[in-house]
C-alpha cells in the first residue's frame, strides 16, 4: 500500500458513531454489567430501555426483549461492543473494572 493510498481511503475526521442499540432479555442483568463493569451512566429512559453512556452522551441503548435466547453454537450473535476512551489511563481502568466484575 503507498501512502498516497492510504491517505485516501482514510475516513473523514468529522466522521462519528451514534448510539449502538442491544436488544437484551434481561434488563437489569445488563444494566448492571453496562454501569458496574463498564462504568457507563443511565442517561435516559425511554419505552421501557435505556440509554447509558458518558458526560451525559449516550453510547449504548439497551432495549428490552423479554425471551430474547441467546445464540446456539453456530449462529450469530454480538460478542462485543466498542468505547472509544479519551486516554489510556480510562481504558486500563475500565478493562480493570470489567475483569473484576461479578454479577
Amino acid at each position: 500500500m503507498t501512502a498516497e493510498t492510504s491517505t485516501r481511503d482514510l475516513l473523514p475526521a468529522e466522521l462519528t458513531m451514534g448510539t449502538v442499540m442491544l436488544k437484551v432479555g434481561d434488563m437489569k442483568v445488563m444494566t448492571d454489567y453496562y454501569q458496574r463493569a463498564l462504568g457507563l451512566d443511565v442517561v435516559a429512559e425511554q419505552d421501557g430501555g435505556l440509554y447509558l453512556g458518558r458526560r451525559q452522551k449516550p453510547l449504548v441503548h439497551l432495549a428490552p426483549a423479554p425471551g430474547l435466547g441467546v445464540p446456539s453454537r453456530g449462529e450469530a450473535g454480538l460478542f462485543h461492543t466498542a468505547l472509544l476512551f479519551a486516554d489510556q489511563p480510562s481504558l486500563a481502568a475500565t478493562v480493570a473494572s470489567a475483569a473484576q466484575y461479578e454479577p
